[in-house]
């Protein structure tokens, strides 16, 4: 009896021993895998931020996070898409107001607009010439027919609104595409910097020097009923519209660095939607479609770019080839993404094809060209073009290649917003 108690107690205590074992094994095993959000596989971590690492596979000709940006998608079965797919997605549900939302700061402007920013600041110039460079080569021999098709639509006005030196200090102003009918639209004693045109073409959200801090104003798009919609102790500026024109989403100077937040396009419901500690968030842009914003993360001269939904969730980097690339924009239907591309102390601008991951580059200059964004219609990118270490707006055109220079070197024009309506 005691041989068969013994013998039954020493294969128990040999079953338990496996058991502790391969428990102990699962254990170590889970502990290393990333904690995931929406099962996307981002690390959770103190502070977390964009740049956190990600666990991804890569599609190598595109340098796009393929998978991981499927996952955003409703379950689409056996059938993978692609990331033109993922973008072109339209979400026409409307946005809620989130009810965690706190606020930021109180608005007190919201409803009126700055003292020093409420004068009527239009002002016409003489027409200008332009010059169109026919530039039809590699760049545009490398997109494909098929990448070439555009959403064209036949807009009677067709301008460009940027910021300029050209008085003295920045001032934001609006030019005919064909460089006619020059327009001043700020007079402020400070700077305003950083002009966005909203979807509808009827409002243009900008950076206004206040009081010696960066606030954000919305006017007409003829430069009339200026208001300020922030009144933050922090610097606030490069505001994006989201794409139905109720959200403005801009970057903060706050903790050290520059952070995205979003606030309501009446300076109501301000929220901060980006917690990064030593490492910026900023430049962001509101996807064209649906309730997303892409932004750049990255500790300087390493950003790259991101995207995530319109209450800061849902982050997943874009590029995944360790190349630096900034301020991103993505054509209105959601074919190409194009942006600012880095190389030592000069920059490039390039564009992608989503459907297919060729990457077009713009330009070729020894001189510094960025800050790209597409027209309405997907015809044209503007863009910033440094000659002679002056800045001056261009515009490519995605089916030819050809570019147009529309203004002049006689001032330094940059962060161009094209204004299309009917």
């Amino acid at each position: 009896m005691k041989v068969i108690l013994i013998t039954f107690l020493s294969f128990f205590l040999i079953i338990l021993i496996l058991f502790i074992v391969a428990f102990a094994g699962n254990s170590a095993t889970a502990s290393d895998k990333p904690e995931t959000v929406s099962g996307i596989g981002f690390k959770i971590a103190e502070g977390r931020g964009p740049d956190t690492r990600f666990d991804g596979k890569i599609n190598e000709a595109a340098g796009l996070y393929t998978e991981e940006l499927n996952s955003l998608l409703p379950d689409s079965g056996s059938n993978p898409q692609k990331p033109e797919e993922v973008f072109s997605k339209n979400s026409n549900n409307e946005v809620s107001d989130d009810s965690s939302d706190t606020d930021i700061a109180s608005q007190g402007n919201s409803g009126q607009g700055n003292d020093s920013l409420s004068s009527s600041a239009a002002e016409t110039t003489d027409d200008k010439t332009h010059q169109t460079q026919d530039e039809t080569g590699a760049a545009a021999d490398s997109t494909s027919s098929d990448a070439k098709t555009t959403t064209q639509k036949n807009y009677k006005v067709r301008k460009i609104v940027y910021q300029s030196n050209r008085n003295g200090n920045e001032d934001i102003y609006s030019i005919n595409i064909d460089g006619t009918g020059l327009q001043r639209l700020t007079d402020n004693p400070g700077n305003d910097l950083y002009p966005e045109v909203s979807p509808d073409g009827q409002k243009i959200a900008y950076t206004a020097d206040v009081n010696g801090t960066w606030q954000i104003v919305i006017m007409g798009s003829d430069g009339s009923n200026k208001m300020q919609i922030t009144n933050n102790d922090f610097r606030s500026g490069y505001p994006s519209w989201s794409f139905d024109g109720r959200y403005i989403f801009f970057e903060g100077f706050i903790d050290g660095d520059w952070e995205i937040f979003r606030t309501g396009s009446d300076g109501s419901s301000q929220v901060r939607l980006t917690f990064n500690p030593g490492s910026h968030d900023w430049h962001p842009n509101g996807h064209p479609n649906e309730n997303r914003v892409l932004f750049e993360s990255g500790e300087t001269g390493r950003e790259s770019i991101y995207i995530m939904g319109y209450d800061g969730s849902g982050t997943i980097p874009l590029f995944g080839d360790g190349q630096r690339r900034r301020a991103a924009d993505l054509s209105t239907n959601c074919r190409y993404i194009t942006y600012t591309k880095y190389f030592d102390d000069n920059s490039e601008v390039y564009f992608m094809d989503l459907a297919t991951g060729a990457e077009t580059r713009i330009t070729d200059n020894i001189e510094w060209d960025g800050h790209p964004a597409f027209t309405p219609d997907d015809r044209y990118i503007v863009y910033e073009q440094n000659i002679n270490g002056t800045g001056v707006m261009t515009l490519y055109e995605i089916a030819t290649g050809q570019k147009t220079t529309v203004t002049d070197a006689s001032s330094s024009d940059s962060d161009g917003s094209a204004l299309f309506t009917n």
